[in-house]
């Protein structure tokens, strides 16, 4: 507990000369500096970062939760292979009732640390990605 919120009793609204509906809080210094310190600062890459949609077809019994555990895993070895900082965030899960078949997207924000990237190295860690996928899935890049 970092801290606690809460409502001045009537008696102190009245001393202090406040609102009827006025709160508070109190926030444990030596608390805060504990949680601070198990943070690390990154500082902010200066050269751009590349975001790129994917979506994969996958048939009904593949869940979100296997096709994303498999793409972060996937992406984090690529980019440690490659020098590259990777992040991958959900995006959307279409489903035709008609069809037995899901399409599932992602957005992955890709970024060097020490220089701006080519399309060819962002083309070759998302065909990296889509070939795990494909190989581990059967999920068809789309």
């Amino acid at each position: 507990t970092l801290g606690i919120v809460g409502e001045y009793k009537a008696a102190v609204r009245k001393q202090l000369k406040l609102p009827v509906f006025c709160a508070g809080l109190e926030i444990g210094v030596d608390e805060l500096i504990t949680v601070a310190k198990t943070t690390s600062y990154q500082p902010l890459s200066r050269f751009p970062h590349v975001n790129q949609d994917i979506t994969f077809r996958v048939t009904d019994q593949t869940t979100y939760q296997q096709l994303l555990e498999l793409s972060s895993i996937t992406l984090k070895a690529l980019g440690q292979q490659y020098g590259m900082v990777v992040e991958l965030s959900p995006l959307d899960i279409y489903q035709n009732q008609e069809n037995k078949q899901k399409h599932m997207s992602f957005r992955i924000d890709v970024s060097h640390p020490e220089r701006t990237l080519t399309t060819e190295e962002v083309n070759k860690l998302l065909d990296g990605l889509a070939a795990t996928v494909k190989r581990q899935l059967s999920a068809e890049r789309i």
